[in-house]
């Protein structure tokens, strides 16, 4: 008896499927607190990226054709809607930036070069010039011209960039970068 006066409740484990539900309930406990610290070393040693509160930057590559919309022009108009994605995976990488991602403009066309560097000033919405719904847009704005343009034949020369989509996809015109490609191609606007 407590001190209250009620009489305690035990928890009857006598039966063999209280026992195995008990022993289930601590299996997927104990594998639930393991996945977890495996989560955490993964996050931690840069296995995951994870963004929290968006306040890890992700990188992209955006193309575009010089003669219709180039560098010069972001950095004269200070911002702009980036516009006219319709590739299937183009899109779903562009609907994937947010704003504050660190972006590098790639030249296509004659020049096939990263040209300068940019920054995500919205998540993506729906195109407001296009009724097509699955079209989607982002605000953008010139951040810096990289030292020196750096060409898709020293890209495609550098064994750093195997791996990366503007060599394996060359026609996607919105693509990730990772962090090692983003540093080899700063890292080789420098040179």
């Amino acid at each position: 008896m407590s001190t209250t006066g009620a009489p305690r409740r035990q928890m009857v484990t006598d039966s063999p499927f209280s026992t195995a539900l008990i022993s289930f309930g601590s299996l997927f406990l104990a594998s639930a607190t393991l996945t977890c610290i495996l989560a955490i070393i993964a996050i931690f040693y840069g296995y995951i990226k994870v963004r929290i509160g968006g306040n890890i930057a992700a990188k992209w590559l955006l193309k575009s054709d010089p003669e219709h919309y180039s560098f010069s022009d972001l950095e004269r108009d200070g911002k702009t809607v980036w516009d006219g994605i319709s590739n299937n995976l183009a899109l779903k990488n562009l609907r994937n930036i947010r704003r504050g991602d660190l972006i590098i403009i790639y030249h296509t066309g004659k020049e096939r070069a990263a040209v300068g560097l940019a920054e995500a000033l919205s998540d993506p919405y729906p195109d407001p010039q296009n009724k097509d719904a699955r079209l989607a847009v982002i605000d953008l704005r010139a951040k810096q011209r990289l030292a020196r343009p750096v060409t898709l034949d020293e890209i495609k020369r550098s064994s750093a960039f195997k791996d990366f989509a503007l060599v394996r996809l060359p026609r996607l015109s919105v693509m990730p970068v990772s962090d090692n490609h983003w540093k080899a191609i700063l890292a080789f606007a420098a040179k």
